[in-house]
């Protein structure tokens, strides 16, 4: 009984970190006339140092419940994520010098990779009947995109801005990435579950997450969101014969998508070209591939570019390394792949993929985008 209690109090911490874990206040000068309640503003200032208080409560009460997982064969890539955040955070204490600033983040990095060794990878990834990490992520997720659509519908604040919802992060197409992983653990576990009552219920949050990606006009959220679906349900196809041809038709279709997509296309309205002057600025110094790299600094358009730009040559080589071992994991034996946690797993990582070219979250230290590739990473022996 004192088990499961231990148990459903990590489960629950997950959910709050989850949760906690992408509440922003936006710049004042992007939105002007935005504006939400005091406890919506309270949660905005003091969700990071909840995030860490609930990820040690939960490293301190795993250590009094027995690993449900057994000893996997494979390899562990979150340590090489790891080591490309604190290549990150040297970078960036080289620069600024603030001693005080680089040790609280230093600190923060240490207990987020503790929490996905030690609790996150000892949990099961699925299950069908009780607690899983899915399941927590799942739940995480559609509170915080359900809370979001709720201000805006209720009109209890002003989170739109020129047409897009801001919601209560700092950018609409942060809001829009943080909604796409929403809907896609909505979609699998719809598409998992068989009684109705639980379907309903994943009905309604991938209804409400479809709608907040429409809110936020991001069409790198949607992109994501139509791609980790598609290969879903490639991959998960029980006549195998026709995977290898939906294969050639998914690679046709993202090189057409890359020949046709402008920058200027994925910019809005009154906003200014952005993207591609983001873009051309990080082509520009990723090409130089310095050694030794600048930080997290200035606007981020391109994980994989920034990857390089943040961390150098030396960082980068660490972060591809975890992104490389990820991919080889889930992407092995394709043809024969019909395990639900592998299909769940390879449409949240195709989202990832995909986005991550338009988009820097991977690089932040706290957030849904970010805390789902810690997740992944954790969860790959599971597979």
């Amino acid at each position: 009984m004192e088990e499961n209690g231990n148990k459903l109090v990590i489960y629950l911490c997950m959910i709050g970190v989850v949760f906690l874990s992408s509440f922003r206040s936006p710049d004042p000068e992007l939105a002007l006339d935005y504006s939400v309640p005091s406890y919506i503003q309270f949660l905005q200032t003091l969700s990071v140092p909840i995030v860490l208080l609930l990820m040690l409560l939960s490293i301190g009460f795993m250590f009094r419940v027995p690993t449900e997982m057994e000893k996997e064969g494979g390899k562990s890539y979150l340590p090489y994520f790891f080591i490309f955040q604190v290549i990150i955070l040297l970078t960036e204490f080289s620069r600024q010098n603030n001693a005080t600033e680089f040790l609280i983040r230093l600190l923060f990095g240490i207990i987020t990779f503790i929490y996905f060794l030690k609790v996150v990878a000892n949990l099961p990834i699925y299950r069908a009947e009780g607690f899983s990490v899915l399941a927590a992520f799942f739940w995480g997720s559609f509170f915080f995109i359900a809370l979001n659509v709720l201000i805006h519908v209720s009109g209890i604040g002003h989170v739109i801005w020129k047409g897009r919802l801001f919601g209560v992060t700092a950018h609409p197409n942060f809001m829009g990435i943080c909604a796409s992983i929403e809907t896609i653990l909505a979609f699998v576990f719809l598409w998992k579950e068989r009684k109705w009552k639980r379907r309903s219920i994943f009905l309604i949050a991938f209804a409400v997450g479809i709608y907040a990606c429409l809110l936020t006009m991001s069409r790198t959220s949607m992109l994501g969101v139509a791609t980790g679906v598609f290969i879903f349900f490639m991959v998960g196809m029980k006549n195998s014969s026709f995977k290898p041809f939906f294969m050639i038709l998914l690679a046709l279709v993202s090189m057409l998508l890359v020949a046709n997509l402008t920058m200027q296309s994925l910019d809005y309205a009154d906003r200014g070209n952005t993207r591609e002057q983001t873009w051309r600025e990080l082509y520009e110094d990723a090409s130089e591939l310095p050694l030794i790299g600048k930080g997290r600094s200035g606007a981020s358009t391109n994980a994989y570019m920034f990857a390089i730009v943040a961390g150098g040559v030396l960082g980068a080589a660490f972060f591809f390394r975890s992104l490389f071992g990820v991919m080889a994991s889930a992407f092995t034996d394709l043809l024969n792949t019909h395990n639900f946690k592998r299909l769940a797993f390879l449409a949240l990582l195709t989202l990832i993929l995909v986005t991550s070219v338009f988009e820097g979250y991977l690089l932040d230290t706290v957030s849904i985008p970010s805390f789902t590739y810690w997740m992944l990473l954790a969860v790959t022996r599971q597979l």
